[in-house]
């Protein structure tokens, strides 16, 4: 009010201080307003990234899915050709040591069949330790 006594020479009209009052309760109004319109702004933009984030986790997860699904399928592969393999090693194994083909081949070297087979017993059990 002195501002305006030094301004305008006279006092205000008094429904002048009513104005003023509901201007200063607008400018309040606004100023919270102002608030809350930024708190929701800053709540929308946090939703939007959690949006974003979780999209990308899922991307990131459903492609470690898929790489490790493929990752399965080509040790499942490679395991089968293993299992072939050890098969065909097993099966080889048995042919070469069977008693007929191990007889021809001794006999192929010129060896001879071993007869009576006598052993040797230690004459003092000093030596034997």
């Amino acid at each position: 009010m002195l501002v305006w006594v030094l301004r305008w020479g006279r006092t205000p009209p008094k429904d002048m201080f009513y104005t003023a009052a509901i201007s200063r309760r607008n400018i309040i109004y606004s100023k919270s307003q102002a608030s809350q319109d930024k708190s929701k702004k800053l709540i929308v933009y946090l939703l939007i990234l959690l949006i974003i984030s979780f999209s990308v986790l899922y991307i990131v997860q459903a492609n470690n899915l898929a790489t490790g699904g493929y990752r399965i399928q080509e040790y499942q592969n490679k395991l089968s050709a293993l299992q072939s393999e050890n098969k065909t090693f097993r099966l080889r194994l048995s042919e070469v040591s069977s008693p007929d083909l191990l007889k021809e081949k001794i006999k192929g070297l010129n060896m001879v069949e071993i007869g009576k087979v006598e052993y040797i017993s230690p004459i003092s059990e000093v030596a034997a330790k």
